[in-house]
């Protein structure tokens, strides 16, 4: 739901599709792009949806993301073109050429995953580099005579 509320391309979200809903989403229009997302104990629903894209919509492009994506050696055990470690958004504004620094959008009342939160947060710090070398601050008034009363 994050990455399809912060890319510009027009978009679909199934959210836990049945199997046979997936399919008909599938038959119904032709997508450029199918994303797939899930946590490590669906690694099987993941490749059977991939299984399914390649059947059903064989041009489409797969790209994995989520907790799964974190899985060793994956690549190895499903079908899909591209599997995103770490920050979604990023990836998917740079692969559909839209720019990768805008803001992220978080709606009021969404849901979010306060890993990937994390993550996000971690890659900003990483692209900015270091934060600035902190100064000591004097805070208030009595912190400032503690400080005068020193020796």
């Amino acid at each position: 739901m994050l990455i399809q509320a912060n890319i510009a391309a027009p978009s679909t979200l199934l959210d836990f599709p049945t199997r046979e809903r997936f399919i008909e989403e599938l038959r119904a229009k032709h997508y450029d792009v199918v994303g797939i997302s899930g946590i490590i104990v669906n690694v099987g629903k993941v490749r059977e949806m991939c299984r399914l894209v390649r059947q059903h919509s064989p041009t489409s492009t797969i790209v994995v993301v989520g907790h799964v994506s974190a899985i060793p050696g994956l690549e190895r055990m499903l079908d899909a073109d591209h599997i995103v470690k770490g920050e979604g958004i990023q990836w998917f504004r740079a692969f559909l050429g839209e720019p990768v620094d805008a803001p992220i959008d978080i709606h009021e009342g969404e849901k979010v995953d306060a890993g990937a939160f994390k993550a996000l947060v971690r890659a900003a710090v990483a692209q900015n580099g270091p934060p600035a070398k902190k100064r000591e601050t004097l805070r208030c008034n009595s912190e400032l005579r503690r400080a005068a009363r020193r020796p």
